[in-house]
């Protein structure tokens, strides 16, 4: 479907076909995310924040990559976004307490 092979992963080749492919990936993760992320909010406590944080975490490092050119360059949390997921992982559990 895409025509992205081995060889164009292995020489880190960032053509629009393997951003196209990287693209669909993205949003399969995305909709996994957005699927799981309920029980994050049912469940309480330690357990319950630390889901919501997962998912919240994945969304922002999804969010990243999205923004990105050169793919292969792995996308970093910043104190700044860690600080805000855990912020918003706090508040999702007092609202939906």
């Amino acid at each position: 479907r895409f025509a992205v092979c081995e060889d164009d992963i292995e020489q880190r080749r960032n053509s629009p076909r393997f951003h196209d492919l990287i693209q669909l990936q993205i949003e399969r993760a995305a909709e996994l995310l957005r699927s799981g992320s309920p029980l994050g909010r049912r469940i309480t406590g330690r357990f319950g924040l630390e889901l919501r944080a997962i998912t919240l975490g994945g969304m922002r490092i999804l969010e990243k990559l999205r923004n990105r050119d050169d793919l292969f360059d792995p996308p970093r949390l910043t104190s700044r976004d860690r600080r805000r997921i855990v912020w918003c992982a706090l508040k999702q559990g007092i609202v939906s307490a």
